[in-house]
């Protein structure tokens, strides 16, 4: 079984002020490149619920202090399962409520 060859690609680079620099990558390189480029340009989309651990850090808590309060009822919070998650708008919540 013979392994199938490698395209390469060669490019040329604009950075350089005499233009004279070529880089020679694979196509799974340039791939890779260029779907690192595209994942660091698009924005990543906020989260919609937090754990215990995430809402803690966000509220600069104790993480049991957070677990207590939930499982006592004391602050909002969204039960899925056994699973203890916080939305943003609890998070803010809990902010306020335990500002005042």
């Amino acid at each position: 079984m013979s392994t199938p060859e490698k395209k390469v690609v060669p490019l040329r680079s604009t950075d350089v002020q005499d233009d004279k620099l070529i880089v020679t990558m694979s196509v799974g390189e340039l791939r890779e490149l260029v779907r690192a480029e595209i994942a660091r340009a698009q924005p990543k989309p906020e989260k919609l619920l937090y754990t215990t651990a995430e809402a803690a850090a966000l509220l600069s808590l104790k993480k049991s202090w957070i677990a207590t309060a939930a499982r006592k009822g004391e602050i909002p919070c969204t039960r899925m399962g056994h699973y203890v998650l916080f939305t943003r708008q609890q998070i803010e919540e809990i902010a306020r409520t335990s500002a005042a």
